[in-house]
């Protein structure tokens, strides 16, 4: 029994072939990954899965229902009147003007606000490109109106054309929109057809103090072979002024002391020097 023994413990002392090491090794680690998907069982897992999944779809859910609630308002709007332009109204200015400038606008009825909205700067530029005499205009919204605040330039007159008048601007431009009765302390200008005059004219104006382009009522281009630019100015008090357009402003800071220098009524030549003479 004990040679037996020893010859049984001789053999399991023996070492194992490549096969068996290899065998060993993968008994080893069946065991081994027996254990680890026994411990990682997705049964287990299975309650923070199924709630994580619920949270998604609760967010999903909630997105889905803002953005079709959003589209049902929005769909809302434009289909309502309120969405659309019932009147447009034109603060500080009058009645016959305030329509001119809603027409220059574009702006009609049944347009949509947010399509006014949208196109103010648009808007603005096409009224001042047509209307040089404005400056400014600014959009508010009440309800179903529009209403475009106007702030005007400073007014340096009228051109006359007919029985209706236009105001000029500095840059030579006239207004498209016509007035019945214009301001009574800004002067009226006749036959200046040329873009170039009427600039240089508007510009010495423009220079002149407020009080002494208030008193000036009519001017008038009189151009002779010697000076293109001679003008012919009728003041309110009576008295007239012949002068030449590049040196007007400089010269007619002289018009009160000429005037109260005489008791009656004069002519101010001012092209050439500057003196003066009764009128006939």
């Amino acid at each position: 029994m004990s040679s037996k023994k020893s010859k049984l413990k001789v053999q399991t002392d023996l070492p194992l072939t490549p096969w068996e090491t290899a065998q060993k090794r993968r008994q080893q680690s069946k065991h081994s990954l027996g254990g680890f998907f026994k411990k990682q069982r997705i049964g287990d897992k299975l309650p923070s899965l199924v709630a994580q999944r619920k949270k998604r779809l609760r967010k999903v859910l909630i997105k889905n229902l803002l953005f079709f609630s959003m589209l049902l308002l929005v769909a809302l709007y434009f289909i309502l009147p309120i969405s659309k332009v019932k009147s447009i109204k034109v603060l500080a200015y009058n009645q016959h003007s305030a329509k001119q400038i809603v027409k220059l606008s574009g702006i009609k009825p049944q347009q949509l606000q947010i399509g006014v909205f949208l196109r103010q700067k648009q808007i603005q530029a096409k009224i001042k490109d047509q209307a040089p005499e404005i400056k400014k205009v600014s959009f508010a919204y009440s309800a179903q109106q529009v209403k475009l605040k106007v702030i005007e330039k400073r007014n340096l007159g009228y051109v006359s054309k007919g029985n209706l008048f236009y105001r000029i601007e500095t840059n030579g431009k006239i207004s498209k929109i016509n007035h019945r009765n214009p301001v009574s302390d800004v002067p009226i200008y006749f036959n200046f057809n040329k873009s170039l005059l009427r600039r240089q004219i508007t510009q010495q104006i423009e220079a002149l103090s407020p009080k002494i382009m208030q008193a000036i009522s009519e001017i008038h281009a009189s151009p002779t072979k010697s000076d293109p630019q001679r003008v012919h100015l009728y003041m309110n008090d009576g008295n007239q002024v012949l002068a030449t357009i590049k040196t007007l402003a400089a010269k007619m800071q002289y018009y009160p002391q000429f005037k109260s220098n005489s008791s009656q009524k004069i002519m101010i030549d001012l092209q050439v020097g500057a003196y003066s003479y009764p009128l006939q």
